[in-house]
């Protein structure tokens, strides 16, 4: 059996490895526990530490609100795709 490298860097007896390890999700889990505490502990301290800012200009509090119109739009405009197959019942 020819063991092909796959482009994570790792090949597939590894992939295998992982898959059949039981604890492996937990280790992500941990991970990703202790980034979210080190986020949070960062993003309550760091405006403690840093010299208060000017409010920002009028203009750039409108940005979110067009995002989010856009975002409005697109989901709720119709696909003129020739792959998408409509499933209606009557």
């Amino acid at each position: 059996m020819a063991v092909v490298d796959n482009h994570f860097g790792r090949n597939e007896e590894q992939d295998v490895l992982m898959m059949n390890d039981k604890y492996s999700c937990y280790v992500w889990s941990w991970r990703a526990l202790i980034f979210l505490l080190i986020l949070a502990v960062v993003l309550v301290i760091s405006p403690l530490a840093l010299p208060p800012l000017p409010p920002p200009p009028a203009v750039l509090l409108l940005v979110p609100v067009v995002i989010m119109v856009v975002l409005l739009v697109f989901a709720f405009s119709p696909s003129y795709s020739p792959e998408v197959v409509y499933n209606v019942a009557y």
